[in-house]
């Protein structure tokens, strides 16, 4: 097999490798779904797939740093708009029964909640942030510097899952699509440590200091990435 059948059959590998993890945190994520709405079903499933299906066709365009801003604002956007289908708020776009709310106090849900966010947050979020964080170096696509490559990866991956730890998607998720807009709510009352987070510490604190780590982790990938390039031109050329 020559190099480059090779290196297509490692990112066809890693694609579907991919496809799959996804694939199965939206597969437990629906039965949990439908577990929490008192074994009802409503749109969750269909925006799930559509979660899995978006999360790979954007992360198979994108291609340079540029781009990968944009990905980083319509995930964000996804994760929030899926997360408001998977609780099921009356919204400002739909309610029951279009989506329907978890059955709060009827349903034992906070062991629902954590196998959740498990499987969004701890799988399948994390993966995604290592799919970009590949796609955007091409480890497979050029003979650089393996060094160069691993590192580009470990920075990148690192920022966006940084990114993602802040909670900025919950943001969206109160204000854009669920629109609560209550300040005597408890916002982000659920994250631990239990009763630390309210509005005001999570925009001027946790998500100026998580942004301020991630982005320029990434930065600096980007840099290194920049960097390996040109040393593979200069070693090309001599």
């Amino acid at each position: 097999m020559n190099d480059e059948k090779r290196k297509s059959t490692i990112i066809f590998f890693l694609i579907i490798v991919y496809l799959l993890i996804l694939s199965i945190g939206a597969y437990f994520n629906i039965q949990i779904n439908y577990l929490g709405k008192g074994n009802v079903w409503d749109l969750y499933p269909f925006a799930e797939v559509l979660w899995v299906i978006i999360s790979v066709v954007i992360c198979l365009k994108v291609d340079n740093y540029r781009k990968l801003v944009f990905a980083v604002i319509i995930f964000l956007l996804l994760d929030s708009g899926v997360d408001l289908v998977a609780m099921g708020h009356q919204t400002w776009y739909a309610g029951p029964p279009i989506i329907i709310e978890w059955k709060w106090g009827i349903v034992d849900t906070e062991p629902l909640l954590t196998q959740y966010w498990f499987f969004k947050w701890t799988l399948q979020t994390p993966v995604r942030c290592l799919a970009l964080a590949l796609v955007i170096s091409n480890p497979f696509r050029e003979n650089l510097n393996h060094k160069y490559n691993f590192l580009v990866v470990c920075l990148v991956c690192g920022g966006l899952n940084v990114i993602w730890a802040s909670a900025s998607h919950d943001f969206l998720f109160y204000f854009v699509w669920w629109q609560k807009y209550d300040f005597n709510f408890p916002y982000f009352h659920y994250m631990s440590p239990a009763g630390t987070w309210n509005f005001y510490n999570m925009l001027f604190i946790r998500i100026p200091i998580m942004y301020g780590i991630g982005i320029p982790l990434i930065y600096i990938g980007k840099k290194i990435d920049f960097l390996k390039v040109q040393i593979h031109s200069l070693q090309t050329k001599t």
